[in-house]
């Protein structure tokens, strides 16, 4: 892939309106808004703000949490600085097994003793930026489990997906707290429709219709354990086991003007697994508390990819397979010391990371008797591996009462290679680091800015061949490919309206030396509890927009909207259980694919075509029953 530096500007807005305003305003017996208790510069709620909506779990809390936008960890470099806003106990998940956001759907709201809503500024966790939750979790947890079920059905083109959900137990064993689970994310996408293609003068010369669908199953074995220690120590073990199973199919009718027309079909089948153990334990030493962090991720990732034209003419059919064999894996050390000195919380961390793909590719042709004969791609094999050092250090103080600083500071040391390769190992040395500010002008406000540098995570795929059956194109290996950099930039406002909610206006300005980003994204939600039942019914919308991708031979965009909504309606108490049906993408989002293709290289040579799609996905209709045991 070409990289193009860019500007990105993103606005997202998030409004939370738990109930309807002209009844707010109207019947006093409608709840407001969950409240906040004032505790010096921190919203705070309890169990008792949220009863009206019946929560199961933590998260079921959290996501009634007026203003506050949940915000799952960006797939970072190791483990580098935090990017999930929710905390647990004031600690950040060390996982990335879905994170702190994947530990609440198994905590039961009983056992949630408050939700504290705090200016990351204030933290002293490096990387952190705006509104940030903070779970307390009770210390004497009772027993408990609960489960859910998500059927979803789709009008068009997909299968159904029957068998989406989990299931949790939690309990005490001396001093080990433990959660056990089961689960399957299952995930069924479709659409189908047309595509157009048209010459460099823009003169068509074929449809298509296509009919795209693809299954994707990951039932997964986790366990998470905490220790209370001797002492204060604390420590953490989480494991996970998901073996995962995917099939894609698109098929395609192309009528061309020429009469040649033809049928397609690719499919893709992946059969693999990834487990995934970490763990951290933390101690006092001296003034401070050090924490040392464990991880180990390894993903098999087998895909084998079969695409063959048939000819209405009676030709023979043309074919080709790719078969490629992926091992992939990440093994990271860190260490962290915090401690205070006077009115400064500080913060020293090292953090080592190896990382490790070997890919064996096999491309294949059809040949007349109908079998596949294997072709020379010695391209399409080959080991990438990373070693990378990281240190940082990170200051926080508050400058005044209403006014937090916290600065981050560092850098990293990598070493980058393909071993198999004729290229000599690089070595890079990146600085990176931030400036946060988190201010409250006035009561019910609050604002804060974030100046960052960053260096994101390299795909090691693209140093390997990877054709691209689906879009005919041969993604050639690159191995002189480094992390991208950005300049980011970030600024949130956010307004307390008392009983109407609260709202948040978040702006992002990134610099980026990568394509294909989001460059903008917007999302709103509504929710209103009927008051004197167990009725509750609701409405969110959310839309984003993607840069293009650049590639040696064209430029391509792929996108869906140009918003996606839904609506639901909820019972909290159906014979113990919450019930909810919903209705997706209500306002008829399609799937968009825009290319253009030249003849060679886009830098030197003329467009060869354009290619424009605007297919159906269709309702989608999902029911999901939750309860505790």
């Amino acid at each position: 892939m070409m990289h193009n530096r860019r500007l990105a500007l993103l606005a997202g807005v998030a409004a939370f309106v738990p109930v309807g305003a002209a009844a707010q305003s109207a019947d006093p017996a409608v709840a407001p808004a969950p409240q906040a208790s004032a505790a010096s510069d921190r919203r705070i709620y309890t169990p008792a703000d949220f009863a009206r909506f019946s929560p199961k779990t933590a998260f079921d809390m959290l996501a009634q949490v007026p203003g506050f936008t949940i915000r799952g960890a960006d797939q970072e470099r190791g483990l580098g600085q935090a990017s999930e806003n929710v905390l647990i106990n004031g600690q950040r998940s060390a996982n990335k097994s879905g994170g702190a956001i994947a530990e609440l759907q198994k905590v039961v709201a009983s056992n949630v003793e408050r939700i504290e809503i705090v200016e990351a500024a204030q933290l002293g966790i490096a990387g952190l930026s705006g509104q940030v939750a903070n779970i307390i979790v009770k210390a004497e947890k009772k027993a408990s489990g609960q489960f859910e079920y998500r059927p979803e059905f789709r009008a068009h083109y997909a299968s159904p997906n029957l068998f989406r959900g989990l299931v949790s137990y939690s309990d005490k064993l001396g001093p080990v707290d433990y959660t056990l689970s089961v689960e399957n994310q299952a995930g069924r996408g479709a659409y189908g429709g047309p595509a157009v293609l048209r010459d460099a003068s823009g003169v068509q010369f074929e449809r298509r219709e296509l009919d795209l669908h693809s299954d994707f199953d990951q039932p997964s074995l986790i366990g998470r354990f905490a220790i209370d220690g001797p002492g204060s120590s604390v420590g953490n073990l989480n494991l996970a086991w998901k073996p995962y199973f995917s099939e894609f199919a698109n098929k395609e009718r192309r009528e061309r003007v020429d009469g040649n027309d033809r049928d397609r079909l690719t499919t893709q089948t992946q059969k693999g697994y990834v487990y995934d153990v970490s763990g951290d334990y933390s101690f006092a030493v001296g003034p401070g508390r050090l924490k040392l962090i464990g991880l180990r991720t390894f993903d098999h990732e087998p895909t084998i990819t079969t695409q063959v034209t048939s000819f209405d003419s009676g030709a023979p059919s043309e074919g080709v397979k790719f078969d490629r064999d992926v091992r992939v894996g990440e093994t990271v050390g860190r260490m962290e010391y915090a401690w205070k000195m006077g009115r400064n919380d500080l913060q020293l961390s090292l953090e080592r990371a190896d990382n490790k793909l070997e890919q064996v590719g096999r491309l294949f042709l059809l040949a007349p008797d109908g079998d596949f004969d294997e072709l020379d791609f010695p391209q399409g094999s080959g080991t990438v591996v990373e070693r990378r050092y990281e240190g940082t250090a990170t200051f926080s103080r508050p400058l005044a009462a209403n006014l937090d600083l916290q600065l981050v500071a560092g850098g990293e040391i990598s070493r980058l290679e393909r071993v198999d390769g004729d290229v000599p190992a690089r070595k890079f040395f990146r600085p990176k680091g931030s400036l946060s500010l988190a201010w409250r002008p006035a009561a019910g406000w609050d604002a804060s800015i974030k100046l960052r540098r960053r260096v994101g995570q390299i795909s090691f795929y693209d140093f390997l061949a990877q054709p691209n059956l689906q879009q005919d194109r041969e993604n050639a290996g690159n191995p002189d490919l480094v992390p991208p950099q950005s300049w980011e930039a970030e600024a949130e406002v956010g307004r307390d309206f008392g009983a109407w909610g609260k709202t948040r206006l978040k702006v992002y300005g990134h610099r980026i030396d990568e394509s294909g980003s989001r460059d903008r994204w917007a999302s709103v939600s509504l929710r209103h509890d009927v008051a004197g039942t167990d009725f509750a019914w609701g409405a969110s919308a959310s839309h984003s927009r993607y840069n293009n991708n650049y590639f040696l031979t064209e430029i391509y965009r792929n996108w869906e909207g140009p918003w996606f909504a839904n609506v639901y309606v909820e019972h909290k108490d159906l014979f113990g259980l919450t019930v909810r049906g919903t209705v997706g993408n209500v306002l008829n989002a399609r799937h968009r694919e825009e290319r253009v293709v030249y003849v060679g290289r886009r830098d030197a040579d003329q467009v060869a075509f354009y290619e424009s799609h605007n297919e159906l996905i269709g309702p989608i209709f999902s029911l999901s029953v939750r309860g505790t045991f």
